[in-house]
């Protein structure tokens, strides 16, 4: 029992530390000038997409009426 609790406290360790770098990275990554570029394509985007709905359903609504 002791051999299976010492296992489970290393990989839970190494899982830790895995994450954390894991983590560091993303930060790192995530702070870069080209992904703030990347947030405003994707806000664009969304805009746009959004205007185009708005006169798709202006559009049917008064072709409804």
């Amino acid at each position: 029992m002791l051999v299976f609790s010492l296992g489970f406290a290393s990989v839970l360790v190494v899982v830790g530390v895995v994450a954390a770098r894991v983590g560091q990275l993303v930060l790192t990554w995530l702070s870069s000038r080209w992904i703030i570029w990347v947030q405003i394509g994707a806000a664009l985007i969304i805009v746009v997409v959004g205007l185009i709905l708005t006169a798709s359903a202006i559009r049917t609504v008064t072709t409804l009426r």
